[in-house]
């Protein structure tokens, strides 16, 4: 409603309060959810268990971005996942 009935530099002003309270109530939830997770061996385990798939996964990926070249092409050639080309084809 305060940013329907002002301008965006009038809605500035009432706002601070407003963004300061939340992100303090967001902090102390944060806090308090940190403090359960150091406190409770059984919770972070399950944290780890639901979260671990899509931590693996973009680890993979991140892998698969850094890799250098030389890792990619090795001496023992080809795999199931590597295949190489001895021409760059071109479509013209």
């Amino acid at each position: 409603m305060q940013a329907f009935a002002n301008t965006q530099a009038a809605f500035r002003v009432g706002i601070e309060k407003t963004w300061t309270g939340a992100m303090t109530n967001r902090l102390s939830a944060n806090e308090a959810f940190a403090f359960q997770l150091l406190d409770n061996p059984e919770l972070r385990a399950a944290i780890i268990e639901r979260d671990l798939p899509d931590i693996y996964k973009r680890a993979r990926v991140a892998r698969q971005r850094t890799c250098p070249v030389g890792e990619l092409i090795r001496p023992d050639g080809e795999t199931s996942t590597l295949e190489y080309k001895s021409t760059l084809g071109n479509k013209a």
